[in-house]
């Protein structure tokens, strides 16, 4: 599935042309601080605070693409499901160009963060999509990485806005049992949908 992304990325990329180098990676540094500032809750509050920062995530816009990932991811959806979900939702709307460029930026990112790789990591790779002049800028001075770490420390009134919700939750949460006599199997019900998503 991977090798089906870089591809893409390689398609859509050379459809960019020279003038318009400077605003795709703008979008690609936007994309890189969005995916920096989920991984940093990621890494410190797990799946039940991305779950809730993911929910705050727009609607309206391009970043919609992210929450839906982020939701999928907190879900506990398997990677290769994730991945096929994603690369469906992709070829079902017709990327091109930028937008693609952007929504696989967001799935690369989401991919790292759900292999556990670190804030920095994930940037370090993703910062290699950018053209040469801004990753080279960006790799001399870290000024880009910078940024986007501040990105990734949100104010203390955010994050006790995220705390109290992660209590709210964990209160109210229900625990839900089956017996021994249940006939629910989730590995089947996993598997049934693999297979699903492969026809």
């Amino acid at each position: 599935m991977k090798n089906l992304i870089y591809k893409e990325l390689k398609e859509n990329f050379a459809k960019i042309n020279k003038e318009d180098e400077a605003l795709v990676d703008e979008k690609i540094l936007e994309a890189i601080e969005k995916i920096s500032a989920t991984s940093a809750i990621v890494s410190k509050e797990g799946l039940l605070g991305l779950e809730i920062y993911a929910s705050e995530l727009s609607d309206e816009n391009f970043e919609r693409y992210l929450k839906m990932m982020m939701l999928i991811i907190a879900d506990g959806t398997k990677p290769d499901v994730f991945e096929r979900i994603c690369m469906l939702r992709y070829y079902r709307n017709h990327f091109e160009g930028l937008e693609a460029i952007q929504y696989l930026v967001y799935l690369m990112g989401a991919i790292l963060m759900q292999e556990a790789q670190s804030t920095q990591l994930i940037q370090q790779v993703l910062i290699q999509l950018l053209s040469e002049k801004k990753m080279m800028e960006c790799l001399a001075n870290m000024d880009c990485l910078r940024k986007i770490k501040e990105e990734d420390i949100l104010s203390e009134e955010e994050m006790e806005k995220i705390f109290d919700r992660l209590d709210d939750k964990d209160s109210e949460e229900e625990v839900i049992r089956f017996d021994d006599s249940s006939d629910i199997n989730l590995d089947d019900l996993s598997n049934n949908l693999e297979d699903l998503l492969t026809e």
